[in-house]
């Protein structure tokens, strides 16, 4: 599916619903976790947290696991933007 606006930004704006079958899980996040910068100005980006994704082992803490990822990839760079995720476990 194709992205749209973020939500809430414009009053009134129409979305386009979409739906989507579920198996397993579904992982929601805001750019924060992809805009996270290290001192190289590098950001953390789709691509590798794409892989983080495909290659975590099932049933261990993806969240913090994730997390522990990103702050090795920031090495204590200061990050300018909140980060969300949410997992939804499909049972």
């Amino acid at each position: 599916v194709d992205s749209e606006i973020v939500m809430g930004v414009m009053d009134n704006y129409e979305y386009k619903n979409h739906e989507v079958s579920l198996e397993d899980e579904i992982i929601l996040y805001t750019d924060g976790i992809t805009d996270a910068n290290n001192t190289e100005h590098e950001i953390y980006g789709e691509e590798r947290l794409t892989d983080f994704l495909n290659n975590h082992e099932s049933g261990e803490n993806i969240i913090m696991d994730l997390i522990n990822d990103i702050n090795k990839f920031t090495n204590g760079e200061k990050q300018f933007d909140d980060m969300t995720l949410l997992i939804l476990d499909i049972k």
